[in-house]
């Protein structure tokens, strides 16, 4: 709602107060509009405890899992808040809004450890005061006044959306970022007036990094993650401490995707509470070779450090369920490696307690939500 006061005062005087030549109109509004904004983020999930804010912080992943030592070492932080509680305090910050009032939602909850380079937030903004910082940089007053009472959506300056985005970043820690900010379109008619980042959504793109050393009769293949790492290494991507066969990764991928009972790869504690039966449209691994560092050596007389390989896995669907991503790349992990057989597959893709049991969780890490997508009658100004 909008409460508009208007005064006009003409030549000579009103209430003994000389008025302004020539006539000019006063115009006094106490907005109520409510706008919905839509950003997409970026963030490195490596020190917070996942996206969603959290009053009691349950830390477990899985009840199997790829036991990595994973001590942070040469003065690391610690994982002691959450995506959502960050942003939120930059919120509040910017806006002088409760965190009740602005509702951050996000389209996925990431879990502890995951990245993100494409998870899209809303939040809802209400204009409380006329002068309020957040008004200003949106509507830019002095430069830009709002030529229209009723402030639809499609009447406000986008140029000036940057502002917004610089302003939050300013307030955000360097491991995460707003990529791009823009406005809700409520005035389509639909049953929902303020946009759910979860609902109607067609297709969520999640991507898994390894770099691995291929199995070969070598010795140096079983040395472990320390002689593959790289001290300026991004923060997605897992170093295996294992040799594995690259040869049947993608027959894994194909066997894996498709239409399945996904039960098995199921977080335990949400395997029995729906129907697990997704549709996996695009389950596939792209390789990068990664030749050796050496020095004074030339390639031909490389042959016991070969080089690693890096597997970018990209798998999407309308939606996942807890862990899934993590237990499908840990299983095809212990395929490669020998702990499971090919045949295994039939096993894990039964729905059954036997074939989850064999499963394994690989590390956060190498995980990151890449894309969401949405119907097309979702519009964004």
């Amino acid at each position: 709602t909008t409460l508009i006061t208007i005064t006009r005062m003409k030549s000579g005087t009103l209430d003994d107060v000389t008025a302004v030549q020539p006539p000019v109109v006063i115009i006094k509004c106490a907005l109520r509009t409510k706008i919905t904004f839509v950003t997409l983020l970026e963030y490195d999930g490596t020190n917070y405890l996942g996206f969603q804010a959290q009053r009691e912080k349950d830390n477990s992943c899985n009840e199997g899992s790829h036991n990595i030592s994973r001590k942070r070492k040469h003065g690391g932080k610690r994982a002691n808040t959450t995506i959502q509680e960050t942003i939120e305090n930059a919120l509040v910050n910017l806006t002088g809004l409760t965190v009740h009032t602005l509702r951050v939602r996000s389209a996925g909850r990431t879990d502890k450890g995951v990245h993100a380079t494409g998870q899209v937030v809303a939040f809802d903004y209400l204009r409380h005061e006329e002068s309020d910082q957040f008004s200003k940089l949106l509507f830019d007053y002095e430069s830009n006044p709002p030529v229209s009472l009723t402030l639809d959506n499609d009447e406000f300056p986008s140029t000036n959306l940057w502002k917004i985005r610089r302003a939050m970043n300013t307030r955000l820690p360097c491991d995460i970022c707003v990529r791009s900010i823009t406005i809700y379109d409520n005035k389509i008619p639909r049953n929902n007036l303020t946009f759910e980042p979860r609902e109607n959504v067609t297709r969520k793109r999640y991507t898994y990094r390894i770099r691995f050393r291929v199995k070969t009769m070598d010795p140096i293949c079983n040395s472990g993650p320390h002689t593959i790492r790289h001290a300026l290494d991004r923060p997605d991507i897992w170093n295996c401490p294992w040799a594995l066969a690259q040869n049947i990764m993608p027959q894994i991928c194909t066997k894996l995707g498709g239409r399945h009972d996904f039960t098995c790869f199921v977080h335990k504690s949400e395997r029995r509470k729906k129907v697990n039966v997704i549709d996996l449209e695009n389950f596939c691994v792209k390789f990068t070779s990664e030749p050796a560092q050496t020095l004074g050596i030339s390639n031909d007389e490389i042959n016991a450090e070969s080089g690693c390989v890096i597997a970018l896995f990209t798998l999407e669907a309308k939606g996942f369920r807890r862990s899934m991503v993590r237990n499908l790349i840990g299983f095809l992990v212990d395929i490669s490696r020998g702990l499971c057989k090919v045949d295994d597959v039939n096993l894990a893709l039964s729905g059954v307690d036997d074939g989850a049991n064999i499963i394994n969780a690989a590390p956060a890490c190498g995980l990151c939500l890449d894309k969401v997508q949405y119907d097309d009658s979702i519009k964004f100004i």
